[in-house]
């Protein structure tokens, strides 16, 4: 097969010197080009010499292109007239117009506003998710480090493809909770709902629990902070000279921060301005263009948690998660667990959602918040983890592990260090299946 391909890519290599208006791009067997001009007349007639020139080496090659799978669409600002659009001719067929078209996977579309791109990446990302969720149920399922690996290589990478093309759009300033506007927000909501659902699934977390205290458990961003930080990157490596010639060749033109160019830009400058913002985070004023790849990747990863705490402590909801998490950091997911449901209940503690009776009191799913071995208390976390009798020699183990380990016997600790994972598991685990 790569021989095969090989032979075509040599093949098909000569198709671009007989074009010599307009812009030739070739990648595996799709074929793109493109024409600018001021005058729509002249526009077409240099198309159609080029098209022209296509068809000849077609037919002087023996390969046939489908003028039926054509896609013509205008970018700009002129008015090209009906009549002028069914002059453009392939051989002896008058290829279609379109209001979008697919290049290299990304849908582009006529205002270059990339929604369709957006929508095509969450419709996709929908149809994948089931992947993760078919091996997240609560009581049966794998660990919170292998659905991840499951997320990534099925899930986000659909969600991440080509999205540095319209993150930027997005929103009107780089922010955590800034609105998202509103010809993107339905199909942004999309693709928001499947990377939270597969995020709540794999920490096993129900439905409306703090969304920022279930990314916090997890180590991950929110769905916008990383695609901006993959653009980001994508951006520093162009200015650094380490992008295709295409894009080089862009950057090249519009270098200058002072030119029309640049200002009305969506991709170079909402990308400087947002450096600039990571920049000011840090003591040290980095310069990014001046670090390797791999350091910039880690510095610009560490601003962003850094911007996320910020928005984090400001923030009034999942109090037990404050505790446990008073920043937003980045985690390494357990691989092992007790068991799939033991983890659950771990996980739904630190997202303050365990099913203790004061919250199922709470939303009316329990007659009493007292504890349900007779204790006279409250149930909450705090008893169960601390006071109550019922799991009294699951917590000397749990105890007996921080003195092994060094550390206070506090909640921060019992929720956050692996070494107490398998200790506080069984004691959740011995509290939710005995009989009361």
């Amino acid at each position: 097969m790569k021989i095969i391909m090989f032979c075509w890519l040599v093949y098909i290599d000569d198709l671009s010197e007989g074009v010599h208006h307009a812009g030739l791009s070739l990648f595996m067997d799709d074929v793109a080009l493109w024409i600018s001009h001021p005058n729509p007349d002249e526009a077409i007639r240099l198309l159609n010499a080029d098209l022209d020139a296509i068809y000849s080496w077609s037919v002087f090659n023996t390969v046939c292109f489908d003028a039926s799978k054509f896609h013509l669409f205008d970018l700009g600002k002129l008015n090209f007239s009906q009549d002028l659009m069914d002059t453009v001719i392939f051989g002896g067929s008058h290829p279609q117009w379109s209001s979008h078209a697919k290049f290299l996977g990304a849908t582009l579309d006529t205002k270059l506003d990339l929604l369709r791109c957006l929508k095509d990446s969450a419709e996709k990302a929908e149809s994948a998710q089931w992947r993760v969720l078919n091996h997240a149920r609560q009581r049966t399922g794998a660990s919170p480090a292998t659905l991840c690996i499951i997320f990534a290589a099925y899930v986000l990478s659909v969600m991440t493809y080509g999205s540095e093309l319209w993150i930027f759009q997005l929103k009107k300033h780089f922010s955590h909770k800034g609105s998202v506007r509103s010809k993107y927000r339905a199909n942004w909501d999309r693709l928001n709902d499947v990377y939270m659902k597969c995020a709540r699934r794999i920490l096993g977390a129900p439905k409306k629990a703090c969304t920022d205290a279930i990314l916090i458990r997890l180590g991950w961003m929110p769905l916008y902070h990383l695609l901006v930080y993959r653009a980001l990157i994508w951006y520093v490596k162009g200015r650094k000279g380490l992008a295709g010639p295409a894009l080089q060749g862009l950057i090249h033109d519009m270098q200058d921060r002072d030119s029309k160019h640049w200002k009305s830009s969506r991709f170079f400058k909402p990308a400087s301005q947002i450096l600039s913002h990571l920049a000011e985070l840090d003591p040290d004023n980095p310069d990014f263009f001046s670090m390797d790849i791999p350091m910039l990747k880690t510095r610009l990863r560490n601003l962003m948690y850094v911007d996320l705490t910020d928005s984090w402590s400001k923030s009034s909801m999942a109090a037990v998660t404050h505790i446990i998490h008073p920043e937003w950091r980045p985690r390494k997911l357990a691989v092992s667990m007790h068991s799939r449901f033991s983890h659950v209940m771990y996980n739904c503690l630190a997202v303050n959602r365990a099913p203790f009776r004061t919250w199922l009191y709470k939303i009316k799913r329990s007659k009493s918040k007292l504890c349900r071995y007779g204790c006279n208390c409250q149930e909450d976390f705090s008893h169960v983890l601390f006071f109550c009798a019922s799991v009294i020699d699951e917590r000397k183990a749990l105890k007996a592990c921080c003195t092994t380990n060094d550390v206070p016997f506090d909640l921060k600790n019992i929720m956050t260090l692996p070494t107490l994972q398998f200790a506080v598991e069984r004691l959740l685990a011995s509290f939710f299946s005995r009989k009361a």
